[in-house]
């Protein structure tokens, strides 16, 4: 149990840690994707409102899936699935990363006056 928990730290971190745009961030609430790219079962991110936060919220078939405490991301509230292990970490960073190259590339384009 403590690899799961140290790894759903570690992917928490890492997402934290990454300017991510509002189309990226649709991607990581899709399941063919996060099972795609990650290897992770579940949507890696859900958007909820906390304020009505129910137990279908973070329960798939009847099991907690999502874990309670929220990332705050461009102004939404995500839940992340808790369903992340050692071994999911290297492709979640690949992702990332190149998530990062792509924001990087647009935000540094500079703008030119015609």
């Amino acid at each position: 149990m403590a690899t799961k928990i140290s790894a759903f730290s570690k992917v928490k971190d890492l997402i934290s840690n990454t300017r991510l745009t509002d189309t990226q961030l649709s991607y990581l609430q899709n399941r063919t994707f996060t099972v795609k790219n990650t290897s992770i079962i579940y949507p890696l991110l859900k958007e909820v409102n906390m304020d009505t936060l129910t137990n279908e919220d973070i329960t798939i078939n009847n099991k907690v899936r999502y874990n309670k405490k929220p990332l705050f991301i461009n102004g939404k509230t995500y839940l992340m699935t808790n369903n992340i292990y050692e071994k999911n970490i290297p492709r979640v960073a690949a992702l990332l990363s190149e998530f990062e190259k792509v924001n990087q590339s647009t935000f540094d384009t500079p703008v030119v006056d015609s």
